[in-house]
């Protein structure tokens, strides 16, 4: 079994146990339904501002090292761009509108880079460049779900004033992360005890994500959602096809390592936080949920998949 193969199993395994502690805390009345805006809140407000913030601060790279990797900075910007206009165009083509359009779009932008990206990345490139480009990855990835990706989930509420839109961005993550880039470009160093604690809250959120991903899955019926063609027009276009064209379009532009790495985060399965979100602005919090959950399991074909179409294309671009 090759090495991307195990990594994902690993992980998925992982996954599939967290998620099936929350639904089955649920299920047995453990947790209650009512329970569930609260954590959502807890997540969002605490743990994902805290795993911002360690990132930055605690992360290896510094302000130097991301100047030299502006090149794949910019790339991984120009990649967005194309994945929000691309959502807008197939989002419309499926005929998908409302609340259902916006999560979709989403989708089309935002992957699993935490759980999945991050040991996949590693496994395969372990040293300095993947940190570099997984940090990197991580706070373009925030700076566009707080801004950008706030405006799509909130855009079926009546509310879409510049002013309202401003406060849906002034939000606690968007200040951990500001923060955090300011402390490191002082080099400054935290305190140990702020620091573990932020580190230990940090850590927290992956677990805790999941585990509350099962408790919502707990709460809906996903069987409707199987025949749901926008989903599996996501997972062949986002999680395929445009990965494929990303690593053949980046490797003119810098080395192996880097492209793959491009490519693997953008063709991860869905992000866990979009279904929180979801839950958290009122928004189809029932199709985001089935496309997690469905996306987590095709991860299981496509990303070992990538890697060997990868290793084969490797030597005829060169």
């Amino acid at each position: 079994m090759s090495s991307s193969v195990q990594i994902v199993l690993n992980t998925l395994s992982l996954v599939a146990l967290l998620m099936m502690i929350g639904y089955l805390s649920v299920k047995s009345n453990l947790i209650q339904d009512e329970h569930l805006p609260g954590i959502s809140k807890f997540i969002v407000i605490i743990l994902l501002p805290m795993a911002i913030f360690n990132m930055v601060v605690n992360g290896e790279a510094q302000w130097i090292d991301y100047m030299k990797a502006l090149p794949y900075f910019g790339m991984v910007c120009l990649v967005y761009l194309v994945l929000y206009l691309l959502g807008k165009w197939i989002s419309k083509l499926l005929k998908l509108s409302g609340k259902r359009s916006d999560v979709f779009r989403m989708f089309m932008i935002f992957g699993n880079i935490g759980f999945f990206g991050i040991p996949l990345i590693t496994g395969l490139f372990p040293g300095s460049l993947s940190y570099l480009h997984l940090t990197q990855h991580n706070i373009i990835d925030a700076l566009v779900m707080w801004t950008v990706g706030v405006m799509i989930l909130t855009h079926h509420l009546n509310k879409r004033s510049f002013s309202a839109t401003v406060k849906h961005m002034i939000n606690p993550t968007m200040g951990a992360l500001i923060l955090g880039l300011i402390i490191m470009g002082l080099g400054i160093q935290m305190p140990s005890l702020p620091n573990l604690i932020v580190k230990g809250l940090a850590e927290a959120l992956k677990t805790i994500s999941l585990v509350y991903m099962g408790m919502l899955l707990a709460t809906i019926d996903v069987r409707p959602l199987l025949k749901e063609k926008s989903i599996y027009v996501l997972i062949l276009v986002k999680m395929f096809l445009i990965p494929i064209v990303i690593y053949v379009f980046a490797s003119f532009f810098l080395v192996d390592q880097s492209a793959v790495t491009m490519a693997l985060l953008f063709g991860t399965p869905g992000m866990v936080l979009v279904s929180i979100l979801a839950a958290l602005y009122d928004s189809d919090k029932t199709y985001a949920a089935g496309v997690v959950f469905m996306t987590t399991v095709a991860a299981l074909i496509t990303l070992p998949l990538l890697v060997s179409i990868f290793s084969y294309l490797q030597p005829v671009l060169k």
